[in-house]
């Protein structure tokens, strides 16, 4: 079966691991300085790689009113034998405080995270690991389900869950205002005859559930991103089969995950949602990706009123392939579009940041890439207009896949003139009201003991290129 959402692991990923037969464990997480070589560095600053003696794959970045950023992401094979939940926290400047790893006896990959109302984080992904016994010989890796890890400030475990039976793929997470979490994703059903369906799973702030539904349109569909506010939530996600034109799908879900309205676009092209932001008006931007009918994929970004309606949608097209996996509410009323652009086959692909305004409109952007494929996962905004970028690169002497981190400044006075001609244009969609059945979804959340739970606390070196 193939799961649509695993779309966005990198896709370099395949070709790197063909030459990663040779990883060093090590508990040393290394920061360098690094330069950038393609193309000029146009308002780039404060630029470092930072891993260990694998791969080391970046997810997320969020930065504090103090200027501390904290980066996830997870290692292979890196700081142990396995793969694992990785966070770091850098301070303005880039340099490198302290770094942590998170998981069990075999394979974790982390898929997001947030900040909490607490002060801390929330990390969640996928995990193989039995959470049983810490004794791997004995314990035996198990089909991926959701794991979910929550740190305080300085990364200490506070608790740590999975969610029984491994029948979801959860794609992203919010916290309400009342403090508990709203997950989104796919679920296959108790039967893997089933089709797929939406599944949205409320946690409360000590990983007890409180709820979980499923939502069952009448094509395969998926969950892809939600945003919380006062009294409910917004879900996003699409439907459709793996081989046809799907069609968006946005829900304004009530406290209990009822559906208050749902809404149903179509378009001559398959979105695939992936990210989104609330526009600081009460409405919402939603960001992912097209798929070409010529092989290629563009960006697209759509601004959603409060009730649902699409108020405008464009889409952002390169020669080459680009696809958009982030969308960062940023200065004043403009908004920073993050992902890769290029061909990975031919390892020419470049990170791409696009910075636009409140309708849509390109105000500037810019690549960031070496010799090798490099991407941009995440983005999150700093002060004096500044944004911290964080991303995966094989390039700048890394090892391997090292997590790219950098400073752009959109607004300064050099990048003036740069051209990535990228097309835009406007997308046609139609649609109308959509009746959502809700079912229960038959989970449980299974503690998982803080013995048996990896923490390795990690030591930070810094080198000089």
């Amino acid at each position: 079966m193939i799961r649509t959402p695993l779309m966005i692991v990198p896709f370099f990923l395949a070709f790197v691991l063909v030459s990663c037969s040779s990883a060093t464990i090590s508990n040393q997480l290394r920061t360098d300085a690094v330069s950038l070589e393609f193309p000029a560095s146009a308002g780039i600053s404060g630029r470092s790689l930072i891993g260990g003696g694998g791969m080391d794959l970046a997810r997320k970045v969020i930065c504090s009113s103090d200027g501390r950023c904290a980066l996830f992401g997870y290692g292979i094979k890196s700081f142990t034998e396995s793969t694992d939940f990785l966070m770091a926290m850098e301070a303005e400047d880039h340099k490198l405080l302290w770094g942590k790893t998170y998981g069990g006896t075999h394979k974790d990959e982390l898929r997001t995270a947030i900040a909490t109302l607490d002060g801390g984080y929330l990390l969640f992904g996928e995990s193989q690991s039995l959470f049983f016994t810490p004794l791997k010989v004995i314990s035996p890796n198990r089909p991926p389900r959701p794991f979910i890890v929550k740190v305080d400030s300085s990364g200490n475990i506070q608790w740590a869950d999975t969610i029984e039976p491994n029948e979801s793929y959860l794609m992203n997470v919010e916290e309400t205002t009342e403090g508990n979490y709203i997950f989104v994703g796919t679920t296959y059903g108790t039967q893997r005859k089933q089709k797929q369906g939406i599944i949205v799973i409320n946690l409360a702030q000590d990983g007890k559930l409180n709820w979980a539904v499923r939502y069952d349109p009448d094509l395969y569909s998926y969950g892809y991103v939600v945003e919380t506010f006062q009294g409910g939530t917004l879900m996003a996600g699409n439907t459709g089969r793996h081989d046809a034109s799907g069609s968006l799908l946005i829900a304004h879900l009530d406290l209990q995950g009822k559906a208050v309205w749902g809404k149903l676009y179509s378009s001559d092209e398959r979105l695939i949602p992936l990210s989104s932001t609330k526009d600081g008006l009460g409405g919402y931007l939603v960001a992912g990706n097209i798929n070409e009918k010529n092989g290629r994929k563009g960006g697209f970004i759509i601004r959603i009123s409060p009730a649902g309606k699409i108020l405008w949608s464009r889409s952002y097209k390169r020669t080459q392939s680009l696809e958009l996996l982030s969308v960062t509410k940023g200065h004043n009323d403009d908004f920073l579009l993050v992902g890769r652009s290029g061909n990975v086959q031919e390892g020419k692909q470049d990170g791409c940041a696009v910075l636009i305004d409140g309708n849509g409109i390109i105000k500037t952007a810019t690549l960031i890439g070496g010799n090798a494929n490099d991407e941009l996962l995440s983005a999150s905004k700093l002060g004096q207009s500044q944004y911290r970028l964080l991303g995966d690169t094989a390039s700048f002497n890394a090892k391997y896949v090292d997590m790219l981190s950098a400073d752009w400044n959109p607004y300064s006075a050099n990048i003036a003139g740069l051209d990535l001609a990228i097309t835009t244009g406007d997308i046609m969609m139609s649609g109308g009201d959509v009746d959502l059945t809700q079912a229960r979804a038959e989970l449980e959340t299974r503690p998982i003991a803080p013995s048996l739970l990896e923490l390795n606390t990690l030591s930070v070196t810094e080198q000089s290129k």
